[in-house]
């Protein structure tokens, strides 16, 4: 008789897990198997950056009507978020935002000094330099290039050359970023480099 229970439990628990098995089969053919969805994701290549940087500063530039480098201060200020910038230009107006991000449009600025000048005496190194040798930024502050470059190589060294302020004294205004180029490239290369790649990371 143990031996006849002990067939039957063995013969009950056989068919109850053929049962399972054929329910599994059965659910498995009713529902068709879906592979599990990746996650969205976009690859941005240096290019399309470039190209989307290019985008908004158009637009900014067209919006603000400013120049390019004074686009790109206003953008990084306000982290390349462009409806956030126009947000802020309805609330506060131009000239409050144009002073929060350090733009600063002193009328039409003569970048040309006098040719009546020879020589032009540097506020920072006090050295009568000639006319040729000088720069002046948009905020009407003009040094010589000696200087100037000095002052952009300590700048981009530090890691802020996003936004390099003028050296006048209490002056934030934000170096045009053209000028920064020209200069620093002439003595250092490598740094121009560095310094183009800081504006394309911002």
């Amino acid at each position: 008789m143990g031996d006849y229970m002990s067939g039957s439990e063995e013969d009950y628990y056989y068919s109850s897990d053929q049962e399972s098995i054929d329910r599994f089969e059965n659910e498995d053919s009713e529902t068709q198997w879906a592979p599990p969805k990746a996650p969205s994701c976009k690859v941005i290549t240096k290019d399309s950056l470039l190209d989307a940087q290019r985008e908004d500063l158009l637009r900014v530039m067209d919006l603000m009507s400013v120049r390019e480098h004074h686009a790109r201060t206003l953008l990084i200020h306000y982290r390349w978020d462009v409806e956030k910038l126009i947000a802020v230009y309805v609330e506060k107006g131009k000239a409050c935002m144009f002073a929060e991000a350090g733009v600063t449009l002193v009328g039409a600025v003569d970048h040309d000094l006098p040719e009546s000048l020879s020589t032009v005496m540097c506020d920072i190194c006090i050295d009568d330099v000639p006319v040729s040798d000088v720069s002046k930024m948009d905020c009407g502050h003009c040094f010589c290039n000696d200087c100037w470059t000095k002052h952009f190589i300590v700048k981009i060294n530090e890691g802020q050359s996003k936004q390099i302020r003028c050296m006048a004294h209490k002056c934030i205004a934000i170096c045009d970023e053209a000028v920064v180029r020209k200069l620093v490239s002439k003595r250092h290369p490598d740094l121009a480099d560095k310094f183009d790649r800081f504006l394309f990371e911002s």
